[in-house]
């Protein structure tokens, strides 16, 4: 495998980082890799996507697109006719990606750990499937063979860490995460020197998984804050410790001419509570319950409070619920509470449909069980954000939205219809809603927290754009880039044409003016060039099931 590009570009992804938090170590010397390509590159805030989750963003990063023309708006695809979502796979992104489109130019690809890879895909180059990819997978990359290599060169590579946070247990959580991001940091290292490409695309994920978990160790102002915390106050810093360390060492090997980017996603910052949205949407009276023997059981014991006093009664006791019972029994269980099989749709005008503040209409026509006629439509939608407007903290008294959107308003393209009707954000994103009805309590909006497995960390709009290497501005403050504009951007550092309807701008101001006046920016088509193959293998429902299970453990699904 050759590089032939005269500048090849390596993309680095430090997911969920943010300057807001890394900031100060990179101005004291603790990073001091990102320091120096700080000091003598680019750098800015990076926008994310509405909302800040890891697939939308990454999606939108590599396509350059916005979710209504790549078709992902959540971990989850919804499908009205039924009710239900699947998790999405590599199968589900519906525009080209930069490893496609550089392939499609003649040019080689490795892409490592990114979401939304799994199955993987035929491309010149090689490629290691992400977090989506199942526990049993026998075969994570491509080409095949190469997983058995990756397992032999760290002795058992890890796609996920698979371990899950329990207060109480931090240091095995903790242990675990540094392993897993110490297997991925042997097996990069390994492709950088045995198969060179003319794009590399890696992104680390730890950096997520750990500020979702530990935040609450670092923020002595976090609600509930206890004074042992305090001996896990390093744990975030201490994984951006080990994750500088890497890029340090990837730098050394990528060839001197390598255009390097280290990005992230979307930012972190503190998650402070949990609104059960479709609770608030029933006292709305835009929700029905049912009027079953059994719905009504359920209700009574959630005013009652029963199922949160058995557990924290059982807890008590030093008996674990998570410990002691198998997971597939735990979702069985927590699926006996409120559901969706308590629902009355055909008198029900709304639902949610994801984690993060997204309202779907009961559509006549489009649900399957639509109660909302189209010429109702809009007045509907226009009732609900009128009260999500209106939402306040029972606690505080405060407003709790920040924003409210139509879809349309923020997304275009053929995949618009997929998208949800109404998206909102809370309390900048330290607020974020849960579809549960069932095992917590009867409460409308409550503290992220139940049990010892809760998330104390959240996300935010702003993550980071660095740039370093040739032709790069040195010390040049980059403003308003935003994810999409990451994929025009790397194509004109490779010198290939952008594509015609990327959404995405190339980011100009971090290029010298001497490279800018030699090299003006090309536009090109995409459907001129070949298609990408499909996935030789698909996942099983069984996969698919263990998937969502870790997704829930890890927080990102509630």
């Amino acid at each position: 495998m050759l590089v032939t590009s005269e500048n090849p570009v390596a993309v680095i992804g430090l997911d969920a980082a943010t300057f807001d938090v890394i900031g100060p170590w990179i101005e004291d010397g603790t990073l001091p890799t990102l320091s120096r390509l700080i000091r003598e590159g680019s750098s800015g805030s990076l926008r994310s996507t509405i909302h800040p989750i890891s697939p939308v963003a990454w999606a939108s990063a590599v396509t350059g697109q916005n979710p209504g023309r790549h078709g992902i708006f959540d971990w989850r695809e919804r499908c009205p006719k039924t009710y239900h979502a699947e998790v999405v796979s590599s199968e589900s992104i519906r525009a080209p990606t930069i490893w496609q489109i550089v392939n499609a130019a003649g040019y080689t690809a490795g892409v490592v750990n990114v979401p939304l890879t799994y199955p993987p895909t035929a491309l010149s180059g090689y490629l290691v499937s992400g977090i989506l990819t199942p526990a049993g997978a026998k075969t994570f990359t491509y080409p095949a063979a190469l997983s058995a290599e990756l397992h032999q060169v760290c002795d058992g590579y890890r796609v996920f860490l698979g371990e899950t946070y329990r207060e109480g247990e931090e240091q095995r959580f903790l242990d675990a995460l540094q392993t897993a991001l110490e297997k991925r940091r042997r097996v990069v290292l390994h492709l950088l020197q045995t198969r060179p490409t003319d794009l590399t695309f890696v992104v680390f994920m730890e950096s997520d998984h750990v500020q979702h978990d530990f935040w609450k160790y670092m923020d002595p102002s976090f609600p509930g804050y206890r004074a042992e915390y305090g001996r896990h106050e390093n744990a975030i810093r201490d994984v951006f410790v080990a994750l500088d360390s890497a890029i340090g060492e990837m730098l050394a090997v990528l060839p001197p001419n390598t255009i390097t980017f280290v990005i992230s996603d979307h930012g972190a910052g503190p998650l402070h509570k949990v609104v059960y949205i479709e609770k608030c949407l029933i006292r709305q009276g835009f929700m029905q319950l049912n009027e079953s023997a059994t719905t009504r059981l359920k209700r009574c014991a959630l005013k009652l409070g029963l199922p949160r006093k058995v557990y924290q009664g059982l807890t008590r006791l030093g008996i674990d619920v998570r410990q002691r019972i198998p997971k597939k029994y735990r979702t069985r269980l927590v699926n006996a509470g409120m559901s969706a099989s308590d629902i009355d749709w055909s008198s029900t005008q709304a639902y949610s449909c994801g984690d993060f503040g997204q309202i779907a209409i009961n559509l006549q026509g489009r649900e399957r069980l639509g109660s909302v006629p189209p010429s109702e439509y809009e007045a509907v939608r226009a009732e609900i954000i009128a009260f999500l407007r209106d939402l306040r903290d029972p606690e505080t008294g405060e407003f709790i939205v920040d924003q409210v959107y139509r879809r349309e308003e923020i997304y275009d393209g053929p995949y618009l219809e997929a998208a949800p009707d109404i998206l909102f954000s809370m309390q900048g994103y330290s607020y974020i809603t849960s579809r549960s009805l069932g095992m917590s309590s009867d409460a409308l909006m409550e503290a992220h927290r139940f049990g010892r497995s809760g998330n104390s960390g959240s996300h935010t709009m702003d993550g980071i754009f660095v740039a370093y290497g040739p032709h790069i501005r040195v010390g040049q403050k980059v403003r308003n880039a935003r994810l999409i504009d990451l994929a025009p951007t790397l194509l004109y550092a490779m010198g290939l044409p952008v594509i015609e309807d990327m959404e995405g701008r190339v980011l100009n101001e971090i290029f010298t003016s001497d490279h800018l006046n030699q090299h003006p920016v090309k536009r090109g088509n995409w459907e001129a060039m070949t298609r990408p193959q499909a996935p030789e293998e698909g996942c099983s429902d069984e996969d698919s099931r263990e998937i969502y299970r870790r997704l829930r453990d890890l927080g990102y699904l509630d």
